[in-house]
């Protein structure tokens, strides 16, 4: 039997959001997720203000998440560029967002010969299933509504890419490229140059977008 991956995440996790969450739940899929969690005094060293919620309050949110495997509390104050030794460890993975990466985090990975994956939890801003009573601007007849919100910014890439005018284009685009810009995290800073490549190709190749292009080859509304 395979024994998992140690998936290692790092920071002060204080006040929670709902995208925190969606980091955790993404980075607990490659494997036993570890959380390092800083102190206050750094926090408050790295921030200019204490932190919203203490030390114990905050190893307690993380716990209390399912997809949460460990807490580890850091003493002093943690370097935020790598990741320090902790006894009978070995992480494989080192998940991180896209708003804190940068390359000195991934050549400390390239270093240690530790895999460094990338996390954009923020590209969907919310997603909500509507069964039975759906609100009237679907138009107030359909049994379920799956809706898909997105940043700014990202509505018209995944429109194009999905498929204008159809009911499934929007959440085929979101899914499309809110997957590649994780799997694409790995080649750095060329994933925006990787990520316009793949939508230019999208674009000349399906017409009418992916979902478009499906529902006229087999003549049906999509």
């Amino acid at each position: 039997m395979a024994v998992p991956k140690q998936v290692v995440v790092s920071g002060g996790f204080d006040d929670i959001k709902s995208h925190d969450l969606r980091f955790l739940e993404e980075a607990a899929k490659l494997g036993e997720l570890t959380v390092l969690l800083w102190p206050d005094a750094a926090l408050e060293k790295n921030g200019c203000k204490p932190p919203k919620f203490s030390f114990a309050e905050r190893s307690y949110f993380l716990n209390a998440v399912r997809y949460v495997s460990r807490v580890v509390p850091l003493g002093g104050q943690p370097l935020p560029d790598s990741l320090p030794v902790i006894p009978g460890m070995r992480p494989g993975i080192w998940a991180d967002v896209k708003s804190s990466a940068n390359p000195a985090r991934e050549q400390f990975c390239r270093a240690q010969k530790i895999s460094y994956r990338v996390f954009n939890p923020d590209a969907v801003k919310d997603i909500t299933l509507y069964k039975g009573a759906v609100p009237a601007r679907y138009g107030g007849r359909l049994a379920s509504v799956l809706d898909v919100r997105m940043k700014e910014g990202n509505n018209k890439t995944t429109q194009v890419t999905g498929g204008i005018g159809t009911i499934f284009g929007p959440i085929v685009g979101a899914l499309v490229f809110g997957g590649l810009e994780t799997y694409l995290a790995q080649f750095g800073d060329w994933v925006t140059v990787t990520q316009g490549a793949i939508f230019i190709a999208c674009v000349i190749a399906f017409r009418r977008g992916i979902v478009g292009e499906i529902g006229a080859r087999l003549r049906l509304v999509l």
